[in-house]
């Protein structure tokens, strides 16, 4: 794990005393679904492995880890079995591990670059199967010393039979050097993503 991914975990499990208060990150307004702005050339994508084509010698989505602040048994693999576009989806495990207990967890990804925009344009799909009392799609954004600047919602985890699309276009705060998107959730259950897309986009 390289430097800046170990201070982001341990950002993020001070920022969890931000599941930071559930009750307060839960009570934001979810960023407002937007279609990406067609332009004449091909935007960068500015996230690593979005299809989840490539994997580690351990077999997890490569570019993808695990957020350090979690509680029971929480993995993090590619499900070749059940995706949307082949050849598999991430896929994030929550068990508890005692009665009455939620397993806690973050799959993220720190993205390439900053948009020279301030802003991105983020989609992607999801199946979230399970009992999740907490569950968000999210953009973090933090500063040099990986302070937390801004903790975007871009959608909820939502229990379905099927996969859902989701997407939204998110402003970056001044002084942002790091921003990571990931999914972060709280109660028992499987989680996938896939197909995930972030390009810079005009602010909104």
């Amino acid at each position: 794990m390289n430097p800046s991914s170990s201070i982001l975990l341990s950002r993020y499990s001070a920022a969890v005393v931000a599941l930071v208060s559930l009750a307060a990150v839960a009570a934001a307004v979810r960023l407002p679904a937007q279609e990406e702005p067609s332009s004449a050339g091909q935007p960068a994508v500015l996230i690593r492995n979005g299809d989840m084509t490539l994997a580690t010698a351990a077999g997890t989505p490569s570019g993808w880890t695990l957020g350090s602040h979690r509680a029971g048994n929480v993995t993090l693999a590619r499900d070749t079995g059940d995706f949307v576009s082949a050849p598999a989806s991430l896929l994030l495990s929550l068990e508890a591990v005692a009665p009455a207990a939620e397993a806690e967890g973050f799959a993220q990804q720190p993205l390439l670059a900053l948009p020279a925009t301030g802003a991105l344009h983020v989609r992607g799909m999801i199946r979230a199967e399970g009992n999740f009392s907490f569950g968000q799609i999210v953009l973090q954004a933090f500063d040099a010393d990986w302070k937390q600047l801004d903790w975007k919602i871009i959608d909820f985890v939502k229990p379905a039979d099927d996969w859902q699309g989701f997407g939204g276009v998110a402003k970056i705060p001044a002084g942002a050097v790091h921003v990571v998107f990931g999914v972060v959730a709280k109660g028992t259950g499987k989680i996938r993503l896939d197909d995930i897309r972030i390009v810079e986009t005009a602010a909104p």
